[in-house]
């Protein structure tokens, strides 16, 4: 099971941006997502290669619907977009993947694991500047999804140290985080700080 920490690009970081945040965080990370939506797959497939020759763990490495640029490059991980390809076409044709998919329902989760999805990415839990003027989700509907799922859900949108206790009592299997982490003055020492009151709840709920 792959959970804890996700950090997630943000897609306006350079590669060196990247490269460091990466490197920053990979003592604590658990996954690193690339997310880059406006970037051609030939240019995700040397940013993959760029993490490589920096000596980052590959296994920490999930590409964001690039399914041809990941496989290509030796990574076992995709995120697929809810309207993306199935992880069930995806796992017929590329054995060994592991694939999680986003969704924002508990009926899109239920379909998600029924399709073959590993994990699901479940968001927005609170309220985030990227989806201004959309409603936040909650943590009543991470914990309705968690609660019905046999697989790991990972939540993504608006997770703050402050908050993040909410999502872990929801049954998170972990947090996603993009600008909480990639724009924060130290991002070693912010995802240290996600992680310590993950933590600290943990030892809280004992």
């Amino acid at each position: 099971m792959i959970n804890g920490m996700h950090v997630i690009s943000d897609g306006r970081q350079s590669l060196a941006e990247w490269l460091s945040n990466c490197r920053s965080c990979e003592e604590t990370a658990a996954v690193f997502h690339l997310r880059e939506k406006e970037r051609p797959a030939g240019v995700i497939a040397e940013w993959i290669e760029a993490y490589r020759t920096a000596g980052l763990p590959l296994a920490k490495l999930r590409v964001n619907d690039r399914v041809d640029a990941a496989w290509l490059a030796g990574v076992k991980q995709v995120q697929l977009p809810q309207q993306g390809l199935s992880p069930a076409t995806v796992k017929a044709g590329l054995t060994g993947m592991y694939v999680s998919v986003s969704v924002h329902s508990l009926t899109e989760a239920l379909q998600a694991e029924q399709e073959g999805a590993d994990e699901v990415l479940f968001g927005h839990v609170f309220s985030t500047d990227s989806k201004r003027g959309l409603a936040s989700r909650g943590p009543e509907q991470l914990a309705e999804i968690a609660a019905n799922l046999s697989i790991p859900v990972v939540a993504i949108g608006g997770i703050t140290p402050e908050n993040i206790a909410d999502v872990r009592d929801a049954g998170a299997a972990g947090a996603a985080v993009l600008s909480g982490i990639t724009s924060a003055p130290d991002p070693e020492e912010a995802v240290k700080s996600y992680q310590k009151r993950w933590g600290k709840n943990n030892e809280n709920a004992d």
